[in-house]
């Protein structure tokens, strides 16, 4: 894509177009003058989209968005994670939703539903009935199941015998009608992969893509000679179904994810995009383009579409941090957006009103004692402006299990070169091999057991176990894998005759259908019960947990997404029968064996919950085995050669000792743990850290490594020149020169935006990472961490949560011969004249990819300190207020009983009333407030608000309506330590009387210094 650019003219009328128009529709559509052409390239790679000879596609591009990062696949690691074939991909490519909705997982398009999310013509078609929709392609089922399914959806449908035969229809279709919307689908390029491989090397497959551009700039003339073009504003989107590796497709690799997109004419700004939507982007995108608003209804999980302003924050995702009771959640953040804020609510209930600029929080709530599923809904809605309106309502749905996944577990088989179980339950139930000779592999953990098909199988024996009889509920978990067809029907785990589905006992099949399914099955020796089947791709590897209710249901988790709920109340007999065999039936003599492989399989004597499921998987894709969640110690200190604290120098306390020596006359203050380096940018001499170039801090062209450190700035990053200091973009960590991405070394950096950066390169490559609402100058503590597996990706994190993956197996050396600097880059700031200003704390370095479970720990403040201790409490057992030295704002402040979380007695506050305690903080740091709290009889605007003022002014903890007691533990900022004089004030705004807020067992806690 890098030869001739011919850019179009949306605006040329040539005499004979002109001439037509006389006799042609010269008419407008639906939609006035707008229309939309959808271009889908089956199976067409980005980087090879730029290393062919494509004028057209070039000049769509020069005239419009591009992005080269955009996804297929879902959302890695979440329950919207598909596999990246066309039977998936173009169903989220024309419905706006991902497998989980729409159910395609597989080209066989079983468990599809186009009723409830149908193709977005069925959509467009609900406001706007005569609107003249298209639909050329040439993979059938595209027509023959998507279209068709879909109610009301294309009223012109071609299914072209090739490429050029679809070129040729469009070609009429514009010459002869006025379509608002066209839809086509190439499949030559995706043909090429599959023959002779999805490489740039390949010149089968880049002369397809050419062909393809060919073809393209057929219909682009056909559309410039339409009578009436000079007159019409026409979008085109250029996407496609999945990337390829090798001969295929259909796994998570970033070859098979990484996708492009193209938005051209319209609104569209002329920009090259760093990071791209999922390609479900495309159907909000015709409808922006259209004028037409997305139903919330519909469930789209992409409604902003690609490129075309304005974006209303989406993405709205968190997680429940049991152990200590808080919900972490992120989105992202609106842009090019007239609204003020943000409104949080947890089931219904508003606990915080957001500045606009906020991607992230984090909320505190009370935890059941006794384990089970907590569950909490929250929603995120825009509020204020002139375009609020505009957006939908986010809602995230979270759930945890609050015990230990290890709970009744009795068996753990990780297959690593034996058959061992490592579950630590009180028995130890051992396979064994029961037939052949089964092989060990690399699996997805270590290694994994594979089966041949023709006579290997494993058995787990008989044990005690293992007998579920008629009422024990019990769960099966495993990773599975297949390369070809089955014959006939055999078991992948089980303890049945599988001669009958009737006989007693339970199993997993592994070809209901076509060889390439699998499903549960079940029976007493009379009833019998039959799930439906999941298709699967081959050569991937699949996340299978299989919970059985007894009395109830029997549920099968397909990659952490229940796929399948089938009643098996009628089988009311014991499951006990045979053996529990892996690839063999509970005979060991079934006519077929299993093709298979497997890794990881675990066996529980209960039924697992749908978040233990989901995390199963999700933990899984991050490389985190079962045994990584059974209570195995985390060392920190394990190949770590990096740890300043930060404390009053630069002592390394790593075991490498890596001391460095202070540049400039840097202060300490309060930190995260401890106290923190506090450098300032237009200091003379300048003020950092270097830690020289010791071996250990360097990292070749292979070696892993992961970096942390906590960073606060208030204000941003101005261009303080003039006074010495910096421009823009300074290292906060670094080992390179950072006067181009290019240069060799790695970089945590602070934008001049107030966001952080990353970057690493190796002198001819580099890759980036510019966060989209990462603020790291709002005033309080930030953990960044970026971990690099040199073989795949590197991920990068922003207060313990995951926001951005970069593919750097490409990547080569990255020593500059540079030291490594804290506060600015490897040059010391010779070459990049910038300084970092503000907090830095506890900066860490391992030789390692550290665990997403690490990362959590150090967000937590894993890094040693003292205990914390309370500094004040009052749980008004006294009577008074003035006992505890509270003032009060009028007599509508009351102590008495029916205010009692604990005890006898508690805060009242009826109506507008408050109270108000001031506290001496010094000599403390790591300052939380704890509480009990509750309401009663609140009107619609009324709270119960606890803020806390440390000299500049009120700031909110939080408000709420709760009106159950809930235990509220909050981290104040920095500016509530070492402060003698931190006032904190619970208050009320109701209006009547007998409206109460309730406040209990405060208590204020602090580490001392």
């Amino acid at each position: 894509m890098t030869k001739t650019i011919t850019k179009i003219n949306h605006r040329v009328i040539t005499l004979a177009s002109c001439c037509v128009a006389l006799l042609g529709h010269a008419h407008a559509g639906e939609f006035g003058d707008k229309h939309v052409l959808v271009i889908g390239i089956d199976g067409c790679r980005p980087d090879s989209l730029q290393f062919a000879n494509t004028p057209n596609l070039d000049s769509l591009i020069a005239a419009g968005s591009v992005t080269y990062n955009a996804y297929a696949g879902g959302e890695l690691n979440s329950v919207t994670q598909q596999p990246t074939m066309s039977g998936p991909g173009w169903s989220s490519i024309l419905t706006g939703v991902w497998a989980n909705k729409h159910g395609v997982t597989g080209n066989g398009f079983s468990g599809r539903d186009f009723t409830a999310y149908p193709h977005f013509y069925s959509r467009i078609r609900e406001t706007n009935p005569n609107a003249s929709l298209s639909s050329i392609i040439v993979w059938s089922p595209i027509d023959d199941i998507i279209v068709a399914d879909s109610a009301n959806s294309a009223d012109y449908r071609v299914n072209s015998a090739d490429d050029v035969a679809l070129t040729n229809s469009a070609v009429t279709h514009l010459g002869n009608s006025d379509p608002d919307v066209l839809f086509l689908h190439f499949d030559e390029v995706d043909h090429a992969g599959h023959a002779y491989g999805y490489s740039n090397s390949v010149s089968q497959y880049v002369n397809s893509i050419e062909g393809v551009d060919t073809q393209i700039g057929t219909i682009l003339t056909a559309i410039q000679n339409r009578p009436n073009y000079a007159n019409e504003d026409w979008l085109y989107l250029v996407t496609t179904d999945h990337g390829g590796i090798g001969f295929g497709h259909g796994g998570q690799s970033v070859d098979e994810r990484k996708i492009f997109m193209i938005a051209s004419g319209g609104a569209a700004p002329v920009q090259v995009l760093t990071d791209g939507p999922g390609h479900n982007a495309v159907p909000a995108t015709v409808l922006k383009h259209l004028g037409l608003s997305v139903n919330p209804s519909w469930g789209w999980d992409d409604f902003n579409g690609f490129a075309i302003p304005p974006f209303c924050p989406d993405k709205l995702a968190g997680s429940i941090d049991v152990a200590n009771s808080q919900v972490h959640l992120t989105w992202n953040p609106a842009s090019q957006l007239d609204i003020t804020g943000y409104e949080l609510k947890r089931d219904g209930v508003v606990v915080a009103n957001l500045p606009v600029g906020d991607s992230s929080y984090t909320d505190t709530v009370t935890i059941p004692a006794q384990p089970g599923e907590v569950s909490y809904i929250y929603t995120l809605t825009a509020t204020g402006g002139t375009q609020s309106s505009l957006c939908p309502v986010l809602s995230v749905n979270l759930s945890a299990y609050t015990g230990n996944i290890a709970d009744d577990l009795v068996g753990y088989y990780a297959f690593d070169g034996d058959l061992s179980d490592a579950s630590g339950s009180v028995n130890t139930n051992n396979g064994s091999v029961g037939g052949g000779s089964p092989s060990y592999i690399s699996g997805l953990f270590g290694n994994a057991v594979s089966l041949d098909g023709v006579d290997d199988y494993v058995t787990l024996g008989n044990p005690a176990d293992y007998n579920f009889g008629t009422s024990t509920d019990f769960t099966i978990s495993f990773w599975y894998k297949t390369g070809a067809d089955q014959a006939s029907d055999p078991v992948i785990i089980g303890n049945k005759n599988w001669a009958s589905g009737s006989n007693a006992g339970w199993l997993i099949e592994a070809a209901a259908d076509n060889g390439d399914d699998f499903a549960l099955q079940c029976g007493d020796g009379t009833n019998r019960a039959d799930g439906a089947t999941y298709d699967l791709a081959f050569n991937t590897w699949y996340h299978v947990t299989a919970v059985f209710k007894r009395g109830q249901t029997m549920e099968l988790y397909v990659n952490g997404v229940l796929t399948s709920s089938t009643s098996i109340a009628n089988v009311t007999g014991s499951f006990d029968a045979l053996m529990t065999n892996i690839g063999q039936d509970g005979t060991g003599v079934y006519s077929d064996f299993t093709l298979m492989d497997m890794d990881d399989l675990a066996i529980w004597r209960r039924a697992l919950y749908p978040s233990e499921a989901q995390l199963l998987y999700s933990e899984g894709q991050a490389g985190q085995p079962l045994s990584s969640m059974l209570g195995a110690p985390v060392d920190l200190a394990q190949d770590r050669v990096l740890f300043l604290p930060l404390d009053s120098d630069a002592s390394d306390l790593s075991s490498e000792s890596n001391n460095g020596t202070i540049n400039g006359s840097p202060s300490f203050t309060t930190g995260t743990d401890g106290n923190a380096i506090s450098l300032l940018d237009t200091a003379n001499p300048h003020q950092y850290v270097n830690l020289g170039n010791p071996t250990s801090l360097q990292f070749g062209t292979g070696t892993d490594f992961s970096v942390a450190v906590w960073v606060k700035n208030s204000g941003g990053f101005q261009d303080n020149r003039a006074s010495g200091g910096s421009a823009d973009d300074p290292a906060i960590l670094s080992n390179k020169d950072w006067n181009s991405g290019v240069n060799k070394g790695w970089i945590l950096a602070a934008g001049a935006n107030g966001r952080w950066q990353w970057n690493i390169g190796d002198g001819s490559s580099r890759r980036d990472y510019d966060s989209a609402g990462g603020l790291i100058n709002d005033g309080n503590w930030h953990l960044l961490v970026a971990t690099h597996d040199r073989d795949g990706l590197a991920r990068l994190y922003y207060d313990g949560q995951e926001v951005a993956t970069r593919d750097i197996s490409t990547i080569g050396d990255i020593d500059a011969g540079l030291v490594t600097a804290v506060g600015t880059d490897g040059t010391l700031g010779s070459n990049w004249a910038n300084w970092f200003t503000g907090g830095i704390d506890n900066a860490m370095i391992w030789r390692r990819v550290i665990t997403p479970e690490e990362i959590v720990l150090l967000y937590a403040g894993e890094t040693g300190g003292a205990d914390p201790v309370s500094i004040f409490s009052d749980d008004f057992e006294s009577g008074s207020f003035a006992a505890g030295g509270w003032s009060t704002q009028n007599a509508n402040a009351s102590v008495d009983g029916a205010a009692a979380q604990n005890g006898a007695e508690g805060a009242s506050l009826e109506r507008g009333t408050w109270i108000e305690k001031t506290i001496s903080t010094v000599g403390y740091s790591d300052i939380k407030l704890e509480y009990g709290r509750r309401t009663e009889k609140l009107d619609s605007g009324e709270y119960l608000t606890v803020e806390y003022n440390a000299g500049s002014g009120w700031v909110t903890v939080e408000q709420t309506q709760e009106t159950v007691w809930g235990s509220v533990s909050a981290d104040l900022s920095a500016a509530a330590a070492n402060n003698s004089a931190l006032a904190i004030r619970f208050r009320t705004n109701a209006s009547s009387k007998k409206e109460y807020g309730f406040v209990d067992e405060v208590n204020l806690i602090g580490t001392p210094n």
